[in-house]
């Protein structure tokens, strides 16, 4: 009969829930997220995110196939692919018989599985690193960041700019998740919200795109060249990007306290 782990959407919940099936040996186990595993014909279990199940599974991971392995697993799962509890099981079942030989030469299927969500993952926090842009103080004189990636990345970001900005206190929001990284010039910190943050965009956030605005040549403007080197999804995060993602004439209307508005006709 098919047994179904149910885990709690986190990481350590779903190396604990790992753990617990490879401890099963070679019994048809499914590993789903929340509730969706109740409706599922067979048993299910709900596996609780134990810090020391997920401490095991990552040494193991560690020992049996080697740091690269460990690195790849996490970035895949962040990918959020609809299969990666399925297709990361396999790959450990791999890890149980391969030992560190898993990434032999040619790359066998389950390998090839998890290295496409790690590689999506691992493109989009690059990308983000780049574009992420830190505006004004907000509560505690936070520097304030919004992001909405397509991978849950939220902690990766938030490691790399603890070391680029030690000093400084700041936050990250991820809206599409509702999580919030904070960093307080000492110490960070990841949070979760019920609260649906809304993207806002400050008094400078707005002159800069004045700014980029009336610099900008109309005859240059090359739209494919543009979402080749960022996707339209992301240019409401960019200042330089001026541009709607959509066709047609556009006009942004930008009126702040000192009394300024100007409107800018942009074509696409």
């Amino acid at each position: 009969m098919l047994e179904v782990l149910l885990y709690d959407g986190s990481y350590p919940g779903f190396l604990s829930a790992c753990l617990n099936a490879l401890r099963r040996g070679d019994e048809e186990v499914e590993i789903r997220q929340g509730e969706e595993g109740q409706l599922v014909l067979g048993g299910y279990y709900l596996v609780e995110a134990g810090p020391d199940d997920a401490a095991k599974m990552r040494s193991w991971i560690a020992e049996q196939m080697g740091r690269k392995a460990e690195r790849w697993a996490e970035l895949a799962f962040r990918s959020e692919f609809q299969d990666r509890e399925e297709a990361l099981l396999a790959f450990f079942r791999l890890g149980l018989k391969e030992g560190r030989r898993w990434d032999r030469q040619p790359l066998p299927p389950e390998v090839e599985r998890v290295a496409r969500m790690a590689r999506f993952t691992w493109r989009e926090y690059h990308r983000w690193k780049g574009i992420t842009r830190f505006s004004r103080p907000v509560e505690g004189g936070r520097y304030l960041a919004e992001v909405e990636p397509s991978a849950d990345i939220i902690e990766l970001l938030a490691a790399h700019f603890r070391k680029r900005m030690p000093t400084l206190s700041w936050e990250i929001r991820d809206l599409k998740r509702a999580k919030r990284a904070v960093h307080r010039a000492s110490y960070h910190l990841l949070e979760e919200t019920t609260e649906r943050f809304l993207p806002e965009r400050d008094r400078a956030f707005s002159l800069w795109k004045v700014y980029y605005t009336s610099i900008y040549l109309p005859e240059r403007l090359n739209p494919r060249l543009k979402r080749s080197h960022l996707p339209a999804r992301y240019w409401k995060f960019v200042p330089e990007y001026v541009e709607s993602a959509t066709k047609g004439p556009v006009v942004d209307r930008l009126d702040f306290d000192s009394g300024l508005n100007i409107e800018t006709k942009i074509q696409i």
